[in-house]
């Protein structure tokens, strides 16, 4: 027997769960992709064309807040001690998702001195792709035909919307498509450490804060040589003529520094809710609807071709929606999609407990408890948490 079919009702039960999440992730990271190119490009008469230093500043800035948040206000650290995990489970778990991260950040803002927002927004939108590839390769996900079909789709949506394009930079595009591979590394790795119960990094706050040390590390030193000569000179930072324009200078910075550490708190609870692989269609969706803004603030423009493959993009995202949907439903559910279920040891005991209490056999409680350890079982993701990199 196969699937029920997927309703209108129950697709749109699941977005408004989840709109509490995206809304505020939306919001802000739409406001900071622009207001990061506006700076970045002399928007506000100051000359502040140093992507990687200002990475490197909202980073530290975003630590130095989430610090102060697990020390005073996170419910449980005035009480509890915080979540740290120890050098070898941090080497093994976190490093890797830490540098692919601080690379992906680095390397995106430095991609918005040179290309648009347009071309910066659909070339993000394939780190799907790589997220795709990383969990077929990690056997974290099942390689079907609707995945090639997903993955054709918003290939040959980005290749006609970069075809031709009357503002496209292959420096840009290519430090861009860098970053958006590095991208997938991030969130396929951070969606197996925020969702491994045994680590007890199970909120944003712990995650940043452990992630961003090591994305500091490697984002400092490549800051200090590309840019630390330019930075030394500028008339906007360490050569101003004026402690005003410092203080501007300053401000402009902190402001950008504010949102990025929203985003950082708001990417974690949005992937901690669900997966990488929809913080991504999220993220796409974001950056498609960047479109119309993109045009009306920037004066960016398309031609028949690049609209055509923005379609194109778009499709494959509503494809992979439909295919998530269909996969997530559950007969009796009372809105069509499965709701979100966390199995741990837990609550695999209390299954076996509660079958026992109904009756049933110690063979039938032990064969529940095995399909709920069993790796094939989706709690509600894209991709099989029970297994372990």
């Amino acid at each position: 027997m196969g699937p029920p079919p997927i309703t209108v009702l129950g697709c749109l039960g699941y977005v408004v769960r989840s709109l509490p999440v995206v809304a505020p992730y939306y919001l802000v990271s739409v406001a900071l992709t622009f207001y990061n190119k506006w700076l970045l490009n002399g928007g506000s008469d100051h000359e502040l064309p140093f992507p990687l230093s200002i990475t490197v500043t909202h980073l530290t800035f975003t630590f130095f807040v989430i610090w102060l948040v697990r020390r005073w206000s996170y419910p449980g650290c005035r009480d509890d001690k915080p979540v740290t995990l120890s050098w070898n489970e941090y080497v093994r778990q976190a490093v890797l998702p830490a540098v692919a991260g601080g690379l992906d950040i680095g390397l995106s803002n430095w991609s918005l001195v040179y290309i648009t927002v347009s071309l910066y927004a659909m070339s993000k939108s394939t780190c799907i792709i790589f997220i795709l590839i990383f969990s077929v390769m990690l056997k974290l996900e099942k390689a079907r035909l609707s995945l090639f079909a997903v993955v054709g789709l918003i290939f040959t949506g980005v290749f006609m919307f970069t075809f031709r394009a009357t503002a496209f930079d292959v420096e840009g595009f290519m430090l861009v498509m860098t970053a958006a591979f590095l991208g997938g590394l991030r969130w396929t790795f951070s969606q197996l450490l925020i969702q491994n119960k045994e680590s007890g990094l199970t909120n944003p706050v712990d995650i940043v804060f452990h992630l961003l040390p090591s994305m500091l590390v490697v984002l400092a030193p490549m800051a200090i040589i590309v840019e630390g000569s330019h930075v030394a000179a500028s008339l906007a930072v360490f050569s101003a003529k004026s402690f005003n324009t410092l203080l501007v200078t300053l401000l402009l910075v902190l402001a950008g520094a504010v949102l990025a550490c929203l985003l950082n708190i708001f990417e974690f609870l949005l992937l901690a809710q669900t997966s990488s692989l929809t913080l991504s269609i999220v993220g796409i969706v974001k950056e498609i609807s960047i479109f119309p803004l993109a045009h009306a603030v920037n004066d960016d423009s398309f031609t028949v071709v690049n609209i055509i493959g923005c379609v194109v993009c778009l499709s494959g995202v509503i494809l992979h929606g439909v295919l998530k949907a269909s996969r997530h439903q559950e007969p009796g559910s009372s809105n069509g999609i499965r709701p979100n279920k966390k199995v741990n040891g837990s609550a695999i005991q209390l299954s076996v407990r509660s079958s026992r209490r109904r009756n049933q056999s110690p063979g039938e409680a032990a064969l529940l408890s095995k399909q709920l350890n069993s790796s094939d079982y989706d709690s509600d993701s894209d991709v099989v948490y029970s297994q372990r990199v």
